[in-house]
């Protein structure tokens, strides 16, 4: 009777803890779908994510273009009529339009390379992606940035010379057309930020 009493102790004890692991088993299955789940979602979202910061980063390329086709339009047109017609204050008002120009550069090339940034540091995961080859492939000098800052310079250069040889008296507007372009340049070189350069770098 006894022995009969604890074969049937053994065997509750068994199915007991036969239960036990397989609710063990059951809350792991759960677990792990769970955080499949939740990667799922989070790449779902970090997709998103990429895609509206890519097409923000494109936006602001072409406005970059943008910036350049008007300022070489402006600067043939303004050279055209102010030579044709001998109009040094038209000439001479061309840095102000350039100083406005600068400004614009300046802000959208802050907030692309933040945005480059951001996808490279945070996005891309992997070593060998498009924002991280930009910055193993740029130049500190030869550099797109460089060539167009440098042609925004010399287009207001050549204006104001050709201004101020066509009406040196005008002292004030040559002075003021001076100081404009002197806070171009300063908002073109002064810590620019380069766009293939500052990915990979802190801000």
């Amino acid at each position: 009777m006894e022995y009969v009493t604890v074969c049937l102790s053994r065997k509750r004890m068994t199915m007991e803890e036969n239960d036990s692991e397989s609710a063990q088993d059951l809350e792991y299955q759960e677990t792990q779908e769970q955080l499949k789940e939740a990667s799922k979602e989070s790449a779902k979202l970090k997709e998103m994510e990429f895609r509206t910061l890519r097409a923000e980063e494109l936006r602001r390329i072409e406005f970059r273009h943008t910036i350049i086709q008007l300022a070489l339009a402006g600067f043939g047109a303004i050279l055209a009529f102010g030579i044709q017609y001998k109009l040094s204050i038209v000439l001479l008002l061309y840095p102000f339009l350039m100083l406005w120009f600068a400004l614009l550069w300046r802000q959208n090339a802050d907030m692309l390379a933040r945005l480059r940034e951001y996808i490279a540091t945070h996005i891309e995961v992997e070593e060998y992606q498009w924002e991280s080859m930009l910055k193993a492939r740029f130049h500190p000098i030869w550099n797109y940035d460089t060539a167009f800052t440098l042609l925004f310079i010399c287009s207001e250069l050549v204006a104001l010379w050709i201004g101020i040889a066509q009406n040196p008296e005008n002292i004030v507007l040559i002075l003021v057309s001076c100081l404009c372009t002197l806070l171009t340049a300063l908002l073109l070189f002064w810590r620019r930020p380069i766009i293939t350069e500052i990915v990979g770098n802190p801000l």
